[in-house]
């Protein structure tokens, strides 16, 4: 989980904007004859 905070202003008024965001990721190496290899990674963050 990460949180971000901050502080805005503009000729209209200031505010503050608080954000929470949680993710998942997964790597992937398959090393195949030869010395082949895929790398693959994958991510989802809401």
């Amino acid at each position: 989980m990460r949180t971000v905070s901050t502080d805005v202003s503009s000729s209209h008024g200031r505010g503050k904007a608080d954000t929470t965001g949680y993710g998942i990721g997964s790597t992937l190496t398959c090393i195949g004859a030869g010395g082949v290899y895929v790398d693959g990674q994958a991510g989802h963050v809401v």
